[in-house]
């Protein structure tokens, strides 16, 4: 029981010190919700540095036929790896092998999987520097849906929103949209809809002026540029429909054009005697803000560990006792023995794998 109850304390005190569960070598798998955005930041906001002799590993799937656009901002000391793989595995091709000498966060380019699947590896040494902030990853599921035969170069595309979520995007995404590209598309609403919402959830544009979005609900118009985050959710409605124009010119570069979302709000109708009364129910779209997956130990489960632990440590100590004091009987009166010599008490050490040399 001293034993065992040793090895817990000492598994408690590994946690403590950073060897966190989804840092043992194992992989933590995260679903992402089709058309949406997930953000992994590692390590959590309370640490100001990822620990020592990490291997972490996290695997994201979405839906089949869907790829990953994904933003990365790090600052990962170039002792360590941080590697993004194509695939589920390791032995995938490698998008991206992310170090730096800075001291301050840099932001790389966007990375597109191939598959429905990608996986995060991130491995430390044992030395600690002041560049090992960490890192932050934004991933959205998505993929091409721009009728762009029938909605570019002088055609128009209508589209019919209904309560379900419907996605549209530039042409190509989430390739380079084409240069010198005018796409007109034309939302509008099935009969038990009241008004129309569009939600744009992803935005990357040549910074110039000529190359934008321009939404028109019938009211009013809303141009779309390049804005600082490509992630940052855009939210319009409208009473009737929508009109959207997508442009471009010869500039470069270009960029992986947008994605949006689209359905509609229901209009109920309900009859109480003589008094007939219109409510307008509305389908929730996807959550705007990010979702951040745990990938660090909690306070709670350190809590219980460490209840755990103290648990175990007292029954494996008070439990001999107990049982020693309970059998032990009171020695029979006998004469005091004759003087002998004796030798020092035999020592001797044995090895508990994982745990330290116990003296017996």
């Amino acid at each position: 029981m001293g034993f065992w109850a040793v090895c817990s304390l000492i598994i408690w005190m590994n946690y403590i010190s950073g060897a966190m569960c989804q840092c043992d070598g194992n992989t933590l798998t995260l679903s992402v919700p089709s058309y949406d955005t997930v953000e992994i930041t590692y390590p959590g906001d309370s640490a100001e540095s990822y620990g020592r002799n990490l291997n972490c590993k996290w695997l994201l799937a979405t839906d089949p036929g869907l790829v990953f656009i994904i933003k990365l901002v790090s600052l990962v000391n170039c002792g360590d790896i941080l590697r993004i793989h194509d695939g589920s595995s390791t032995g995938d091709s490698v998008l991206a092998t992310v170090c730096t000498a800075l001291t301050t966060a840099n932001t790389e380019p966007l990375y597109i999987t191939t598959s429905n699947q990608m996986l995060i590896y991130f491995n430390t040494d044992g030395t600690t520097n002041s560049n090992e902030e960490g890192f932050t990853f934004t991933i959205l599921s998505g993929k091409e849906t721009s009728y762009e035969t029938e909605a570019c170069n002088s055609n128009t595309k209508t589209l019919t929103a209904t309560t379900e979520k419907q996605v549209l995007t530039s042409p190509r995404f989430p390739g380079e949209y084409p240069s010198n590209t005018h796409c007109k598309w034309k939302i509008t609403a099935s009969s038990e809809l009241a008004s129309l919402r569009v939600s744009v959830r992803f935005l990357d544009l040549n910074p110039s002026r000529y190359h934008f979005i321009l939404l028109d609900n019938g009211q009013d118009e809303r141009d779309l540029y390049a804005v600082e985050e490509d992630f940052e959710a855009i939210n319009l409605t409208s009473d009737s429909s929508f009109l959207i124009n997508f442009y471009s010119n010869a500039e470069s570069p270009r960029g992986k054009g947008f994605l949006l979302l689209y359905d509609g709000v229901e209009m109920r109708t309900t009859t109480t005697g003589e008094l007939t009364t219109t409510t307008a129910t509305a389908t929730v779209l996807p959550t705007a803000s990010w979702r951040k997956p745990k990938i660090d130990v909690t306070f709670e489960a350190l809590a219980v560990l460490a209840v755990f632990s103290f648990f175990v440590l007292v029954v494996g100590v008070a439990a001999p006792t107990v049982l020693y004091f309970s059998t032990r009987q009171a020695p029979a009166l006998s004469p005091p023995p004759s003087p002998q010599t004796v030798g020092p008490p035999a020592l001797y050490y044995q090895y508990f794998p994982g745990a330290v040399y116990q003296k017996k």
